[in-house]
């Protein structure tokens, strides 16, 4: 009778400790996919920005350009 109990009590502590073995490995899964989730939309987010940006950057710097130009001028 307590051979059998004592097995019994193995096996189940067997079991938890692959369900927790499970959940953990399951966590850092979950973990992983957040964190590249993240950083695609990151990426995402900043093309998206760049491209609506992108024409305020070119005016941006054809004004320097022009800036520049005036000041070297002026130098001149």
């Amino acid at each position: 009778m307590e051979a059998g109990l004592e097995r019994h009590v193995d096996e189940y502590n067997q079991d938890s400790l692959q369900t927790k073995r499970g959940e953990w490995t399951g966590n850092v899964i979950s973990l992983k996919y957040k964190i590249n989730y993240l950083i695609l939309f990151g990426f995402k987010w900043k093309i998206n920005t760049y491209k609506k940006n992108k024409n305020i950057i070119q005016s941006l710097f054809t004004l320097d350009l022009l800036l520049r130009k005036t000041v070297v001028y002026k130098r001149l």
